[in-house]
């Protein structure tokens, strides 16, 4: 059927909005019923009129045509453009027409006011949901970190000591991968560490402080080659014994290791003159290469007095040159005890030394019972106790001395050699 574009009144199936788009935003559950109007368009003699760009499709009714024709049963009812119809004759079925427009329009809008309060709720729920699931914050607190966390470190048995029969282990340093192992008399054992194996370089031989009073307690690595060509720096060697060596007591032996690899030179002997008896039994001395220090550290007595204390001195490290040093009370830079600021009980028997950041890490007892295998360390700095690790478990045997491999803590026990990974 075709309109005679004389006799067609053309009725415009728009009402003014000034919402358009929320209109559109409708919900679709109503569009079935458009295939309805569509049946009662074609058989009223309704057909489709000339498109019209003239009127605004989001206020009219061919925005539900375009989406009809998504739906598979609507695509042969839905016109593909309901902007413009015409009526011929039947003005029934006009007002019929007019009257599913309005019901078709008062529902989306009431669907759309159902939205826009459904909106609303869901957008308070979300302003909601940090209380509703736990509100977080950051805050600042002060004093020291908490760390709830337990640490843990990881101990590995890397080989057993060959050094001389009959004299015990005591200092050891490391520089690359050399081992520099020590024994009593003053007795070095050079060993080779790549990370794995620790491997023996050469024979044992005498330092050139060798004697029946030289303990060798302590060894410090300095950071000072004495001749160039000298493939290792100079060491400072602790004679650390209640005997005297050749009158002398508590001095620090600097050694220099010969190219050779088996042989040394005593380059210097430092001696502290200890004239208002700090220390009591011996006094052990090691390097802080980082900032130029010597210390030296001790019992105030005894092992076995319930009076003992642990003392700490603090030098510059001396020039190097060769013959004897002298220090005394007028070149302390510090002298302070351990229990000023730490009042636990402490192992009191003193073995190793070393120092690293500004903290002294102190391997000390037997493995036994009574007298565990303590590895202390202290803040040098804040002069304060930072931890107390018991090495018992993790370690057999006297604990000497201990050296930095990378970011590892080697441990020379009493015949072997342990490595702790924190």
């Amino acid at each position: 059927m075709e309109l005679s574009n004389s006799t067609t009144k053309l009725i415009q199936f728009s009402i003014p909005c000034k919402k358009k788009a929320k209109i559109v935003r409708g919900n679709d559950k109503f569009l079935p019923i458009m295939p309805l109007l569509n049946i009662i368009f074609a058989s009223s003699g309704i057909s489709e009129a000339t498109k019209s760009s003239s009127f605004p499709w989001s206020c009219s009714l061919s925005f539900v045509a375009r989406r009809l024709r998504r739906l598979p049963k609507a695509r042969t009812l839905a016109s593909p453009n309901l902007l413009a119809l015409g009526i011929k004759k039947n003005w029934i079925l006009f007002v019929l027409l007019s009257f599913f427009r309005n019901f078709v329009l008062r529902k989306y809008e009431t669907n759309l006011k159902q939205e826009r309060k459904m909106k609303r709720i869901i957008l308070s729920v979300l302003a909601f949901l940090p209380i509703m699931a736990g509100a977080q914050d950051t805050f600042t607190y002060s004093g020291e970190r908490i760390d709830m966390q337990q640490h843990t470190f990881k101990s590995t048995l890397v080989g057993k000591l060959q050094g001389i029969e009959k004299q015990g282990y005591q200092g050891m340093d490391i520089w690359g991968q050399t081992v520099v192992s020590c024994q009593n008399t003053g007795v070095i054992t050079l060993y080779n560490y790549d990370g794995r194996t620790l491997t023996k370089r050469g024979d044992s031989f005498p330092m050139a402080s060798n004697d029946k009073e030289n303990h060798s307690n302590v060894v410090s690595m300095s950071r000072t080659f004495y001749k160039e060509g000298d493939p290792l720096p100079l060491i400072y060697v602790s004679q650390c014994s209640k005997g005297r060596y050749k009158g002398m007591k508590d001095v620090c032996f600097v050694e220099r290791i010969k190219p050779e690899l088996n042989a040394t030179e005593l380059v210097q002997t430092i001696l502290y003159k200890d004239e208002n008896k700090n220390f009591g039994y011996a006094v052990q001395w090691v390097l802080d290469n980082e900032n130029g220090y010597l210390y030296g550290y001790g019992n105030t007595i005894n092992n076995n007095d319930p009076q003992n204390r642990h003392r700490i001195v603090k030098f510059r490290i001396p020039e190097v040159k060769e013959g004897l040093v002298t220090l005394t009370d007028a070149d302390l830079l510090e002298n302070y005890l351990l229990e000023e600021t730490y009042s636990q009980p402490f192992n009191p028997v003193g073995q190793g030394l070393f120092i690293k950041d500004e903290v002294l890490y102190m391997p000390t007892g037997f493995g036994q019972e009574k007298a565990p295998s303590i590895l202390y360390v202290w803040d040098l700095k804040a002069r304060r106790m930072r931890n107390v690790i018991d090495l018992t478990k993790a370690t057999k045997g006297e604990l000497e001395d201990c050296a930095a491999f990378g970011s590892a803590l080697m441990i020379q026990a009493q015949g072997s050699m342990y490595r702790l990974d924190f």
